[in-house]
């Protein structure tokens, strides 16, 4: 079995191209199906080279789905697609799909539907489950698995819930159907800015850009950085490496200056991603990144020329990538993903040292941004998890707490 989202398969995409490889069929069973899903599973069976009529869906015959994308799904794959209606419809709510090759069944199971969200960008899980193929011999004819048969009886029972799409066309459900689109499209209009006033609440949007991101760091719980960190580093060894560096540069700047740092656990940046990070100043000088893996932030080199050459050792490792940003002074930032981060740590913390030692004001009267989102419950959990007695800074945030050296 393979979890979905993992390392080797980040979405339902992947996992259906995965199982496509060599497939002779392809049958699915999915609440709601979208032009979007039609579109990106025709890319799949197409790189696949499975043949139209190898696909066959049963899908719901109400909203979420969109009439037109079972139309344009039927005129591309030859096979017959079936849609559940009726009382049945708002209750159909399966997301199966079955592959076979000459060597195996895949099964795979989850919660994303035919769309675009569903098999790419929504926080979605799936289990994806192959059953070799037992072969025959003279003396033991090969019998089907007992799991694979169920999971087939399962689809069955689905299909057959459903008619084919053809016989709906003309009909008062269908015409109904049509009839409600431009209705429905409004609702979900109104539902969407509602939801967006929501997240913008949720951010704090009465605050800078800036500020807004960071709100929500304060009242994240120990939990939600835990589960986080399991999340995006799946390997033990990885992720007690990523509390060891979090660990580290946060003593790294409590050294410097006891107030010149911040710790932060972000929900929702700039580009909608999670991340852990560690402020010197007002900027970031360690991140742990919910989708590019870890930052090691660095000065200039004409600032530190220390640095020049374990950025080159960092940056020489695959998968490592670069990135200059800043203002007014472009720094080099370098991404490292979790199959390098062990062969990364040492040159890494060395280029996120000079980065602190660049970044937190000389002067110890210089306020420190970002303050007032201070996560209390990160510095907690690292120390729980590192065994150390980390410091928390001894600035005053907006609480009224003055957290010195606990």
């Amino acid at each position: 079995m393979q979890l979905v989202p993992s390392r080797d398969l980040p979405d339902g995409r992947a996992a259906l191209r995965r199982m496509l490889v060599g497939a002779k069929w392809l049958h699915g069973a999915v609440a709601f199906v979208t032009q979007s899903g039609v579109d990106l599973l025709g890319e799949l069976v197409d790189e696949a080279g499975l043949p139209p009529d190898g696909v066959r869906l049963v899908a719901r015959g109400a909203p979420i789905t969109e009439p037109q994308a079972l139309l344009s799904f039927a005129e591309r794959f030859e096979a017959e697609i079936r849609v559940v209606t009726g009382p049945d419809a708002l209750i159909f709510h399966p997301k199966l799909w079955i592959s076979r090759t000459g060597r195996e069944t895949w099964v795979l199971s989850g919660s994303g539907n035919l769309t675009a969200g569903g098999l790419t960008t929504n926080a979605e899980q799936f289990e994806l489950l192959r059953f070799p193929h037992a072969e025959a011999t003279v003396s033991a004819p090969a019998r089907p698995d007992p799991l694979v048969h169920e999971h087939s009886q399962r689809m069955h029972r689905f299909q057959e819930q459903g008619r084919p799409v053809r016989d709906l066309i003309g009909s008062p459900a269908w015409t109904t159907w049509l009839a409600q689109l431009d209705a429905r499209a409004e609702l979900r209009r109104q539902q969407q800015a509602l939801d967006a006033e929501l997240v913008a609440q949720r951010v704090d949007a009465n605050t800078d850009p800036g500020q807004g991101e960071l709100a929500l760091s304060r009242s994240t719980d120990a939990l939600t950085i835990r589960r986080w960190v399991r999340k995006w580093y799946p390997r033990t060894a990885d992720q007690e490496l990523v509390w060891t560096l979090l660990a580290d540069t946060i003593e790294a700047c409590h050294a410097n200056r006891p107030n010149g740092w911040v710790a932060c656990a972000v929900h929702y940046g700039r580009d909608k991603h999670a991340r852990i990070s560690i402020l010197a100043g007002v900027a970031q000088v360690f991140v742990v990144h919910s989708r590019f893996g870890v930052f090691f932030e660095s000065p200039p080199p004409g600032v530190s020329p220390q640095i020049a050459e374990p950025l080159d050792r960092v940056l020489a490792m695959p998968g490592v990538d670069r990135d200059d940003w800043g203002e007014p002074v472009p720094h080099p930032c370098v991404k490292v993903p979790a199959a390098q981060l062990q062969a990364a740590a040492a040159d890494g913390m060395g280029l996120v040292q000079a980065s602190i030692d660049w970044r937190i004001p000389p002067d110890p009267a210089a306020g420190t941004g970002h303050a007032s989102n201070h996560c209390l419950a990160l510095v907690e959990e690292l120390a729980r998890r590192t065994g150390r007695s980390l410091p928390q800074p001894d600035y005053e945030p907006l609480t009224g707490s003055t957290w010195a050296g606990r």
